[in-house]
């Protein structure tokens, strides 16, 4: 029987490397998640799974990928150069490379917004 299940993967801070959990959940709603304190964003997708009559799980590729939903502040280039004057090397490259933004996390990294990326929520 095929059956498709979607997941929620919560990108974590981590101590020298980005870090990453990934969890079952019913649909791609915020409300029933229960988001860890050292997420900064979440992602949704989903996998087909075939189940066997002999009990056995077959699991297909990562498929249907929201964009990022971060946890954070968002900055455009005229922000920055008024907020954070140290960051105004990154200027050139937004404009440059036509970035939407970049997002102060909650948990304080910097993260680029990139098109279709949305910040939840302000800190």
């Amino acid at each position: 029987m095929l059956k498709r299940v979607t997941y929620v993967r919560y990108l974590l801070t981590g101590n020298f490397f980005r870090d990453e959990k990934i969890e079952k959940v019913e649909n791609r709603g915020l409300e029933n998640l229960k988001i860890p304190e050292n997420a900064y964003a979440i992602q949704f997708f989903e996998q087909n799974e075939t189940h066997t009559i002999d009990g056995k799980v077959w699991v297909g590729s990562k498929i249907r990928f929201s964009k990022i939903k971060y946890f954070g502040t968002l900055y455009k280039w005229e922000d920055i150069i008024k907020k954070f004057p140290e960051l105004k090397e990154l200027i050139p490259k937004m404009k440059e490379d036509g970035w939407a933004g970049i997002v102060k996390t909650r948990c304080g990294n910097w993260r680029l917004l990139e098109k279709g990326d949305t910040v939840q929520f302000a800190c």
